[in-house]
């Protein structure tokens, strides 16, 4: 894939294997905003519910005013999940689509990289292109940019060799500005 960047660069190379599944492209969507769980409510339903709530104080006559505040905040808690639910439905299914595409993933990490080739595609994204880097219990999501499409998603299901979680934590640590930080909850 890519010229090794010294004698033992093949030694800390780590080398993966996948398919990319719809359950990853959901896990690493929410630690990239900054949640572990799919399930979990962000702020959204919080806006939508204080926003209801001061209309309804506002438009309601005064000694219905009371019930202003306990009626909205469900409400808007509800439309917040469904809006957000479904947000990342459709993200998922975007980044599904194109995984499927481009089938099996084989996967080199080392000091230069990380280098995929796939049935349709293949490239190298160099150690400075990544801004982030987060793991979760089942990833390793190195971010390129904000964009849904920004970043690469490493799964440790598909390291080959024992000790290659490791040899990639440690890789991601050194190289990506910052530490590979576990994604926090939401």
């Amino acid at each position: 894939m890519a010229a090794d960047a010294g004698p033992d660069a093949s030694a800390r190379a780590v080398e993966l294997e996948f398919r990319a599944t719809r359950a990853e492209l959901a896990e690493a969507l929410c630690a990239r905003s900054g949640r572990t769980d799919p399930r979990t409510t962000r702020r959204v339903p919080v806006l939508l519910g204080a926003t209801l709530l001061l209309a309804a104080a506002v438009a309601l006559p005064w000694p219905l005013r009371a019930l202003a505040f306990l009626a909205p905040v469900p409400f808007g808690v509800l439309l917040g999940s469904l809006h957000d639910a479904s947000r990342l439905r459709r993200r998922v299914s975007a980044l599904d689509r194109w995984a499927q595409a481009h089938g099996r993933y084989a996967v080199r990490v080392d000091d230069v990289g990380v280098h995929s080739r796939t049935a349709v595609s293949s490239g190298t994204l160099r150690w400075g292109a990544f801004t982030r880097c987060q793991e979760t219990e089942n990833l390793f999501v190195l971010s390129v940019d904000d964009t849904v499409a920004g970043m690469c998603v490493l799964p440790k299901r598909g390291v080959r060799s024992a000790g290659g979680v490791e040899r990639l934590r440690e890789l991601a640590d050194r190289r990506v500005r910052g530490t590979c930080s576990p994604a926090v909850g939401g």
